[in-house]
């Protein structure tokens, strides 16, 4: 059976809890808000399936094969706005949903959808649910900075497939990869799109900045930005919190990633899950249809992308990724790239963050403290952040922060 002795094996994908064909695994969270497999040994009948069905028990080789890349911009301007980077998972979504499909994917839990992540720390909670409505495809939209309860996902997605529906199943790639070991393959009908991760914060620090947020701005905001383009544009990593559900309400709080505690300690690889320090998914090769991220330095290989309003690099993973892709160019515009250059220096892809040897301790906090004692203690704002912070918009103002951007990269490379 699936037993937990080291934290550093489990990525939390709930695939063993669903695979049960007893229901005797049970997820339950422990105090950073990481959730665990526990056993019901006296209901257990050792067959086994558990173990068959754990991503991290069963990690898929990284072997070579043929790849393709491109860049990718929706042609819906208000879309483009909404999304982290280029758009490229609405797009596939939309063609998805053209063909009568579904799609899963991560975003705010509402209402009754709540009793998803029950048990989970803090008031906002993201976790993974279905949307079958072009109009509702705004709820993935914009990236969110911490796990997300995959909960009952899982066989969901197996019931519709069963009825023959097209599905489209967009996650993290442990997650990506725990879909695909419940299922015990990939069927003819699933299109599997992950992206790369840096690593999952973990649940409660999101919490504890929920809490100091509340407590700084006086107001409970529904929304959190993790990646907002209306202040500074897709360059520039920005959170905000809003007052209402969706992605357009009034900005109750807004700071750039060198000012926001939430940032810091994502950035600084003290938030994170245990098992991100040494995540067993990093890897160029990959069981999904596609591999989707970030492409800041688009100026490299395309000008024409170059307009700081967001491109998605799509690394194409299967002939069915490809295929998808095809469909989804009805949507936004697309450029293929040399894939080599596409992968060049993205660290993140293959290999996993460096543990923050204070991690520790900044976690004992996090369970002990408040929200606004745990920030006001681990990032207060220095004179060194508000320095930064103030060069940053400066060079913003006057018109001069990405040539300034790529200089500093350009040198620090050197």
């Amino acid at each position: 059976m699936i037993s937990i002795t080291d934290k550093s094996k489990c990525c939390g994908c709930a695939a063993c809890a669903q695979k049960c064909p007893k229901q005797c695994i049970s997820m339950e969270y422990d105090a950073e808000g990481c959730e665990y497999p526990v056993v019901n040994a006296d209901q257990c009948i050792d067959c086994g399936l558990c173990e068959k069905a754990c991503p991290v028990l069963n990690v898929d080789k990284d072997e070579p094969k043929s790849q393709r890349a491109f860049l990718v911009q929706h042609n819906d301007q208000k879309v483009l706005a909404e999304s982290t980077s280029g758009g490229a998972f609405t797009a596939l979504a939309q063609a998805v949903i053209a063909n009568g499909g579904i799609v899963f994917g991560a975003g705010y839990l509402r209402g009754e959808q709540l009793v998803r992540a029950e048990g989970a720390p803090g008031r906002l909670k993201v976790g993974h649910f279905s949307v079958e409505s072009v109009d509702e495809l705004w709820r993935f939209r914009n990236s969110k900075y911490v796990q997300s309860v995959v909960g009952p996902a899982y066989p969901e997605v197996k019931q519709q497939l069963k009825t023959g529906r097209e599905v489209l199943f967009i996650g993290t790639p442990c997650q990506c990869e725990g879909l695909l070991r419940f299922l015990g393959g990939k069927p003819a009908n699933l299109r599997v799109a992950d992206f790369v991760c840096r690593a999952n914060p973990a649940r409660a620090v999101f919490a504890r900045q929920v809490e100091w947020l509340d407590a700084k701005v006086g107001v409970k905001g529904e929304t959190v930005l993790f990646r907002d383009k209306t202040r500074f544009g897709y360059r520039y990593s920005n959170m905000c919190e809003l007052e209402g559900e969706t992605l357009y309400g009034e900005r109750l709080y807004s700071e750039g990633v060198e000012t926001d505690p939430y940032l810091r300690a994502f950035f600084a690889d003290l938030s994170d899950r245990p098992i991100c320090y040494e995540c067993p998914f990093k890897k160029r090769y990959r069981v999904t249809d596609l591999t989707c991220w970030d492409f800041f330095d688009v100026y490299r290989l395309s000008k024409e992308f170059d307009d700081n309003r967001g491109v998605t690099r799509v690394l194409i993973q299967s002939d069915e990724g490809q295929e998808l892709l095809d469909r989804a160019s009805s949507y936004a515009r697309m450029k293929e790239i040399d894939v080599e250059a596409a992968v060049e220096g993205v660290r993140e892809l293959t290999k996993s963050v460096k543990l923050n040897p204070h991690r520790d301790e900044f976690m004992a906090d996090v369970a002990n403290l408040d929200g606004e004692e745990l920030m006001n203690k681990w990032f207060p704002d220095s004179g060194k952040v508000k320095a930064e912070r103030f060069a940053r918009h400066t060079c913003e103002k006057l018109g001069i922060y990405d040539p300034m951007k790529r200089l500093v990269k350009k040198f620090i490379k050197k």
